[in-house]
């Protein structure tokens, strides 16, 4: 991190939509049940009205791009609101990164140990997990981007080997559809907002694609491959497990166990590999745009920046100690669509204020073509 700099960082449009992809993408890629609780067979549908939160998302990022084209959402918060109070908002959202770190790392150990490595304490797992997180983090944004983009196709085959579950499953699991009423459906997609936590990154990055003209696509592509892939996953473990699909924590491990490939006796263990990297990618990514911002409100110097992100990874470890517990952790995660309205609000109010206090600015040759 300490080798970037604001004027030279850039992203190109892959790299920009793979770290929306990276950021979101993690442990719901599991296939969290939540929606599918409250929507029963028509979950999937749940997951994709959740989607309409990334989207929404992009919107107002749009919106607030066009005004403020080099200014990110730390910098924007402190125009409007002021100095003080426009910091106690970027710390929030850096919190709210902060949060969502300890809540993938103690999910990660938990799967780990459940489905893995039962002999391995939890500190060791989270403590090595953690390491590895900051070793990246602390190479700066244009290492992290290129390994989202690297781990991205890498990974892909998490996506794509559930679909074995065809061969077993029925579709009559899936019927009839809109069975659960409009009601439920919507409830559903209010659970799944969860999913899509991270989405909110965009307001940080914006600025720093190279090509300004493939901004909104870029975006646009980074969150529907995420919407994409939620409601696949949804869909597939809906199809194959059914009614009973409320009745694992992690219904995605189940159609792995079942998927049989020869000379590879266990797949969950190969599957597990390749989740792994996932939750180094997305952790590298929160951890480093947790400590960004903090680095920014703070105004510490560049040779401080590798502490402020050792404070954080080892802030994150210790919250193996309090939400380790699974049912503790799912207790605290009925907050989570709560805690997404609040940001919604936060960043639909932000939008307005843009739009009611910055005119769109001129082009950056204007002044020179009016004066001649």
């Amino acid at each position: 991190m300490a080798s970037d700099n604001k004027q030279t960082t850039t992203l190109t449009p892959s790299e920009f939509s793979h770290t929306i992809i990276a950021i979101i993408i993690g442990i719901g890629i599991l296939g969290s049940t939540g929606p599918i609780e409250a929507a029963g067979n028509d979950g999937w549908l749940a997951v994709l009205i959740g989607g309409l939160y990334p989207l929404y998302m992009v919107w107002l990022a749009t919106i607030i791009s066009k005004r403020f084209p080099k200014d990110n959402i730390i910098s924007i918060n402190v125009k409007i609101f002021g100095q003080y109070l426009g910091s106690l908002f970027n710390l929030l959202l850096s919190f709210f990164f902060i949060y969502y770190i300890m809540t993938v790392l103690v999910s990660f150990t938990f799967v780990t140990r459940i489905f893995i490595a039962s002999f391995i304490p939890s500190a060791v797992i989270t403590i090595l997990t953690m390491l590895a997180v900051f070793f990246l983090t602390i190479k700066g944004l244009k290492t992290i981007a290129k390994v989202n983009v690297f781990i991205f196709y890498l990974t892909f085959i998490i996506v794509i080997l559930p679909g074995y579950a065809l061969v077993k499953g029925s579709i009559i699991n899936l019927l009839p559809v809109f069975n659960s009423g409009i009601g439920e459906i919507a409830n559903g997609g209010l659970q799944a907002l969860g999913r899509y936590t991270g989405i909110e990154v965009i307001f940080l990055i914006y600025p720093l694609i190279s090509d300004k003209k493939k901004l909104k696509g870029s975006m646009l592509k980074g969150t529907i491959i995420v919407i994409a892939i939620y409601v696949w996953l949804t869909f597939i473990a809906i199809y194959y497990l059914g009614d009973v699909t409320i009745k694992f924590y992690w219904p995605i491990l189940v159609i792995a166990d079942s998927v049989q490939i020869p000379i590879i006796n266990l797949f969950r263990y190969v599957f597990m590999l390749f989740w792994s990297l996932i939750i180094y990618r997305i952790n590298g990514n929160l951890l480093y745009f947790s400590s960004m911002i903090i680095k920014d409100v703070t105004h510490v110097k560049e040779k401080y920046t590798y502490v402020i992100i050792g404070v954080i990874a080892a802030l994150a470890c210790f919250s193996i100690v309090f939400i380790y517990n699974e049912t503790i952790k799912r207790e605290i995660a009925k907050s989570e669509p709560a805690i997404t309205l609040a940001v919604i609000a936060y960043f639909t109010i932000v939008t307005l204020l843009v739009v009611l206090l910055k005119k769109k600015e001129p082009p950056p040759d204007s002044n020179e073509t009016s004066k001649g």
